[in-house]
């Protein structure tokens, strides 16, 4: 089953038990606009979390996503299956257990990776003109392929520049790219890393 909360009245219920508060995140509207409407949360986007009760009411375990460049904004180091499965069973397993903590190291499935290939896989995805996320959902495997193919057509772009064009205009036009691309590539770190509500973000 499947509950979605876009305006957060599930999360709010569980800030006001102290159970769970997660990061809201609200990108910019000019972003959002041009992602042909896949977002539709008025209030903003929250980031992860796992919270499991038992019939008692008692926290067996609780977790909450974090925003960082080691998480890719979020996008990736997730609580695994099996590693939820085996602190819930220890946590049934105590004789006199109580609320349980917050996890700050889980065992995740997917470390990620680094945050300038994330710049440089949205670059791509953007044809190199500006970042544009990998959306919708659904196509987002399909997308990164495409985003990868591009790169080396990129390169040999530079390189071909290079080899026929007087250094100092090859040299002028690439530092022309990079000043062209710098404001996008902040207003993306905004959006994923800086741009939030909440609870404190965790890496």
């Amino acid at each position: 089953m499947h509950i979605g909360d876009p305006h957060h009245e599930i999360l709010e219920d569980c800030r006001k038990r102290e159970w769970l508060d997660l990061i809201i995140s609200n990108w910019d509207p000019k972003l959002l606009k041009r992602q042909d409407h896949w977002i539709s949360h008025p209030k903003g986007f929250f980031q992860p979390g796992v919270l499991i009760l038992s019939k008692d009411g008692t926290i067996l375990y609780r977790w909450q996503g974090g925003l960082s460049k080691e998480n890719v904004g979020g996008a990736t180091r997730r609580p695994t299956a099996d590693y939820l499965w085996s602190r819930i069973d220890a946590a049934l397993s105590s004789p006199q257990h109580g609320d349980a903590d917050f996890d700050g190291q889980p065992e995740t499935d997917d470390d990620g990776w680094p945050w300038p290939v994330s710049v440089i896989m949205l670059l791509a995805n953007g044809w190199f003109i500006r970042p544009k996320i990998l959306t919708p959902p659904a196509q987002l495997r399909s997308k990164a392929i495409f985003a990868i193919l591009r790169m080396p057509l990129f390169i040999g772009l530079w390189i071909a520049a290079f080899h026929y064009l007087p250094s100092w205009v090859a040299g002028g036009l690439i530092i022309g790219w990079i000043a062209w691309v710098i404001p996008g590539v902040r207003r993306m770190q905004r959006n994923f890393l800086d741009n939030y509500v909440g609870a404190e973000s965790k890496g």
